[in-house]
């Protein structure tokens, strides 16, 4: 499991691209991190939690996790946006693979939900910075930049930033900030209506899917 501003965003762009001149892009995202629960005072009690929701967890806890994100430029903190976006859909493709054992997206092999099988480990350190290692569960190396800000550590914005993921966005963040507004409240509605047995297959949801888009964006 990592953390990446892309998941919805690929699929926005690539299979709904008559969205992208639609809604209301996000201009500016707050820099100043949200209180993370509990307090970490040290580099390595964001690793031991960090393992802990992404690891030992029946599913990783998306929001918990971003909350442990600290942006240290606006580009960053718009990368943690976009990110927070991305969770409606990442929840929505566990609910259909739970309930169909398959995902929305055919190419999908592992819910973007399921704990990750190798744990976060410090390898450098200094005085307000750490860097921390972990190999996700597709076999990629995955690096964690820490930060201290106030007596308290974060997972530094610079993870989402360096992510290689991320390198087909960086340059067009308002497009894909204009798709999240619309593909975000989809995902959403749509998983309310999987909760309460709208659908017999992971057709129909798809289907569906590329309806509510549709209307969303009004074309």
């Amino acid at each position: 499991m990592r953390i990446s501003s892309i998941v919805l965003v690929v699929i926005l762009l690539s299979g709904a691209m008559f969205m992208c001149g639609c809604g209301d892009a996000v201009t500016e995202a707050p820099v100043e991190p949200v209180n993370a629960d509990p307090k970490l005072d040290s580099a390595d009690a964001v690793v031991a939690y960090f393992n802990q929701l992404c690891c030992d967890a029946e599913e990783v806890d998306l929001d918990a996790v971003l909350a442990l994100y600290f942006a240290e430029s606006a580009l960053q903190a718009r990368l943690i946006e976009i990110s927070r976006a991305n969770v409606p859909y990442n929840r929505l493709q566990h609910e259909v693979w739970l309930r169909f054992g398959e995902f929305m997206t055919e190419d999908m092999q592992l819910s973007p939900l399921a704990p990750n099988a190798n744990r976060a480990t410090i390898i450098e350190r200094s005085d307000q910075r750490a860097t921390a290692q972990y190999v996700d569960n597709d076999g990629d190396e995955v690096t964690l930049y820490l930060v201290e800000f106030i007596d308290q550590w974060w997972i530094s914005g610079y993870t989402l930033e360096h992510d290689p993921t991320n390198d087909r966005i960086i340059d067009k963040l308002d497009e894909v900030e204009r798709a999240c507004s619309i593909g975000s409240p989809v995902a959403l509605r749509l998983l309310e209506r999987i909760q309460a047995d709208e659908f017999s297959s992971v057709e129909e949801v798809r289907e569906a899917w590329k309806e509510m888009l549709r209307e969303q964006s009004g074309v």
